[in-house]
Order: structure tokens, then C-alpha cells, then sequence
């Protein structure tokens, strides 16, 4: 379980952080990873969940959330799902 990973690292730490997470999933390996940076969500992870204000709002790909919401970015996807709470897990 990581919180914040990101958080504070300059980008050589953050690559090097990002491919022991992706070398860690490569090996089959589950990562539980809490952050508000959600660029690096849509770049590492094939699954998210949004849970906002004690209720699950969301659970599926980036890909999916981008889709229902019909935005471009992890960032207004998300924005959209919160605001609207309209998107079933």
C-alpha cells in the first residue's frame, strides 16, 4: 500500500519509483496506491476506484471512467464523477 508516492520526488526519483511499481505488477503483484496526482494513476494503474465522501463512486479502468464521463483526461473524468455522482461501481 502506497500513499502519495510521488509526493515531493523530482522526476528521476519518480521515474525510478514508477518502474519499481511497474516491475512489481509485472511479477503479478497487487499495489494499492492513494494519490491525488492523477496523471500518474492513468499511467500506472489498469484499475482505479473513487471513493468520495464515504461511498464508492467508482470502480473500473481510467480508460472506462474517461469514457463515461466522456472526457479526454484522468483529471476531468474524475472532476465529472465526483460532481455528479451519476456513474454506478
Amino acid at each position: 500500500i502506497l500513499d502519495e508516492p510521488m509526493s515531493g520526488l523530482d522526476p528521476r526519483a519518480r521515474m525510478l519509483v514508477k518502474e519499481a511499481i511497474t516491475a512489481t505488477q509485472q511479477q503479478g503483484r497487487t499495489i494499492i496506491i492513494c494519490s491525488h496526482i492523477l496523471a500518474d494513476l492513468d499511467e500506472m494503474c489498469p484499475e482505479i476506484a473513487i471513493l468520495h465522501e464515504g461511498h464508492l463512486a467508482f470502480t473500473g479502468s481510467p480508460e472506462n471512467l474517461r469514457t463515461q464521463t466522456n472526457q479526454t483526461t484522468l483529471e476531468r473524468a474524475f472532476l465529472d464523477c465526483i460532481d455528479h455522482r451519476s456513474i454506478a461501481a
